[in-house]
């Protein structure tokens, strides 16, 4: 439990906690009073590339309000210059199945199902789910409330660099 003082901000630095030195992790923030909080997550990392490269870079993204069942990411590019990753978080106290459906700009779909336990989080590289040198959205549907993230790294024409962005909740 942390405590953040009246108007002012507290930092988590998740490797310093212990047992999370070395681990991937999603992280959900309460407050036990009903007093409203924002929370939002910088990353700090090495990054290497296919080419044996490395990115040493960060970003920060904004932090989600509520679990949603359905969510989009409008951008992701899979080439030998882009590694894009669809992160899908788990809150949930009971295992969700949770399709993605990455949609290509020739109008093709393609699938995959992620089974994911409770309190967990899963990645998805699009190149592992059969996508190289494809642009596509991405559309993530859950039997519970899930929450979903696109990250994207590359080494394109000498700049190395990342983008990350929570994804867009929506009522279906």
């Amino acid at each position: 439990m942390f405590r953040v003082e009246p108007h002012s901000r507290y930092t988590v630095t998740a490797n310093e906690v212990p047992g999370l030195e070395s681990t991937d992790i999603s992280a959900r923030f309460k407050s036990t009073n009903n007093v409203p909080i924002v929370a939002d997550r910088s990353m700090y990392f090495r990054y290497r590339t296919g080419d044996g490269g490395e990115i040493v870079d960060g970003h920060a993204s904004v932090g989600v309000k509520e679990p949603a069942k359905y969510w989009y990411a409008a951008e992701g590019l899979s080439s030998k210059d882009f590694d894009t990753w669809i992160l899908v978080s788990n809150p949930n106290d009971k295992e969700v199945t949770a399709n993605i459906d990455f949609m290509t700009e020739d109008g093709e779909v393609r699938s995959l199902t992620l089974t994911l336990p409770p309190m967990t989080r899963q990645t998805v590289n699009m190149k592992d789910a059969g996508l190289d040198d494809v642009q596509a959205g991405t559309f993530c549907a859950s039997d519970d409330g899930i929450i979903m993230e696109r990250a994207t790294y590359f080494n394109y024409e000498g700049m190395r660099g990342d983008h990350e962005s929570v994804g867009y909740p929506v009522q279906i």
